[in-house]
């Protein structure tokens, strides 16, 4: 039970280990890009600074599921955080994960699983702050990193996909516990383990 032997794990968003800006949009506040880290300061035009991007020019087949993940670090003031797949071509808006009872200061680790209603043709990857209301916003500094999202029908066999959500989803965080850019194969990867 495991990854496929002959298939390769891919982190399907583009720049993800944010060498650059390159790709990704942020609302709700300005952003910069400093040791592979997306740092948003807020400007307290909304109350849910966002930042969405990661398109890789690829689609998706309705069905497909889809291992999300990114650490996140919120400031004094932010009430939840968000891990959500978005295609606005194709009205895609699935939360991967949503944690209220968050750590300040420090990066909080969101995964999850969504499985795709429709098929995705523009899938991007959205980590959302939300405060209270839009000017409680104005200067906090919020951070991510390490984003990720992984086709499991591309890397996992069957006897895994088959398990329910709750389980795929703890089968992942047990045995992809690293972030990584592209492609990976072989054994032990990125700290994938599992392989049969």
């Amino acid at each position: 039970m495991g990854l496929r032997r002959s298939l390769k794990a891919t982190n399907i968003i583009n720049n993800s280990d944010f060498l650059s800006t390159a790709g990704w949009t942020a609302s709700g506040g300005v952003g910069v890009v400093a040791n592979n880290i997306y740092t948003l300061t807020g400007n307290g035009t909304n109350a849910w600074p966002n930042l969405l991007g990661g398109n890789n020019s690829n689609s998706y087949a309705s069905g497909s599921k889809m291992y999300m993940r990114a650490l996140a670090n919120p400031p004094v003031g932010c009430t939840r955080l968000d891990l959500i797949w978005r295609d606005t071509t194709s009205t895609l808006d699935i939360t991967a994960k949503s944690i209220a009872n968050l750590t300040m200061g420090t990066f909080n680790l969101l995964t999850g699983i969504v499985t795709l209603t429709a098929n995705s043709v523009y899938p991007r990857l959205q980590v959302v702050f939300t405060f209270p209301d839009a000017a409680t916003t104005n200067g906090k500094v919020m951070q991510i990193q390490k984003v990720m999202a992984i086709n499991l029908a591309n890397t996992l066999q069957a006897d895994i996909l088959a398990l329910s959500d709750a389980n795929l989803k703890a089968w992942c965080d047990a045995n992809i516990t690293a972030c990584f850019d592209g492609t990976l194969s072989g054994g032990r990867f990125g700290g994938i383990g599992g392989l049969k």
